[in-house]
């Protein structure tokens, strides 16, 4: 395992069951299987003296039950993904249950949960932690200290920003317009994806999508996106990267746009979450990333299903090639 991994779990031991866990939102699932295993795990949390043993191990028990319910569909509710979630934690920090931890997450914040900002800060940091990258946003850390493993780049300001105090942010959105250079710097984006996309098209995106994206980079680190469509228009230009950089970031873009109204930018979670899961050499999750004869690449469906995708902007697996 990473060695950064190993030290977020060495952290997590300490802060997440015993601290963390205090912190937790409220969460009533509509699944009584849900209830029953979050009260186990709950308990666990709070033994004194606290056992790290026992509760990993009690979590490992209770994972492959979870992943079940999750692939039977029977979390429906925004309750049951955000405790679906707290359930999947996975303090020795492996990537295939931090993915779950960050999905159910995703879904909570679809369906409007007023906790799930909070939750997806610290599953976005597992799951980079996991795939042996640096925490974007700084959510683990032992009490009263200062983060450790950041990543070399972390999130933008704004974006690092938006995390901290999500209810400012969208006060700050109050009587703006969007910023007109983000909406022109889309706009160009999208135009020159219009229609067939030939040789002559081919070379212009390779001209122009490495400007666009330079700039665009220019204006988060000034500071210059404020409104939900500000960060929309930056991840979709940014989403046409190549590098895992590019879709992390734009990733954090989306999901700030959808949790600041622009409801319109779901479909740019799920697809920036599959572009960077298939560059680092994972199969995708949501259905959202297709050769160009319009065959699905390869996809993992371990602990998902069709709710889930259709959620995040997917499609259900039995519609892919009906378009």
């Amino acid at each position: 395992m990473h060695h950064a991994v190993v030290r977020a779990a060495l952290v997590a031991a300490v802060m997440f069951p015993r601290a963390a866990l205090a912190q937790q939102p409220t969460v009533t699932p509509s699944e009584p299987a849900l209830t029953a295993m979050k009260a186990r795990l709950d308990a666990a949390s709070k033994q004194q003296p606290f056992d790290y043993q026992a509760y990993t191990a009690l979590g490992d028990s209770l994972r492959p039950a979870l992943f079940r319910m999750i692939e039977e569909d029977r979390p429906r509710t925004a309750d049951d993904f955000l405790a679906a979630s707290l359930l999947a934690f996975d303090p020795m920090g492996f990537y295939e249950n931090r993915r779950v931890e960050h999905e159910m997450a995703l879904a909570a914040l679809v369906l409007g949960h007023p906790g799930a900002l909070r939750r997806l800060a610290f599953t976005w940091d597992g799951l980079n932690l996991s795939i042996g990258r640096g925490q974007r946003l700084g959510s683990y850390a032992p009490p009263g200290g200062t983060p450790d493993n950041m990543d070399p780049v972390p999130a933008p300001e704004v974006v690092r920003g938006f995390f901290k105090d999500p209810q400012g942010a969208l006060a700050r959105t109050a009587a703006r317009a969007a910023d007109p250079e983000l909406q022109r710097l889309r706009d160009e984006d999208q135009a020159d994806r219009e229609g067939t996309i030939d040789a002559a098209k081919m070379a212009r995106m390779r001209e122009r999508d490495p400007q666009r994206r330079a700039r665009v980079l220019e204006l988060i680190a000034a500071g210059r996106p404020a409104l939900g469509r500000d960060f929309h228009n930056a991840a979709t230009v940014l989403q046409h990267g190549g590098n895992v950089d590019d879709y992390r970031l734009a990733h954090e873009l989306s999901i700030v746009a959808f949790a600041l109204g622009d409801t319109a930018a779901r479909w740019l979670v799920s697809r920036t979450y599959d572009r960077m899961l298939l560059h680092l050499g994972h199969r995708q999750r949501l259905a959202t990333q297709f050769y160009g004869d319009e065959r699905l690449r390869p996809i993992d469906t371990t602990a998902t299903n069709d709710r889930v995708r259709r959620l995040l902007g997917g499609r259900a697996l039995a519609e892919i090639g009906r378009r």
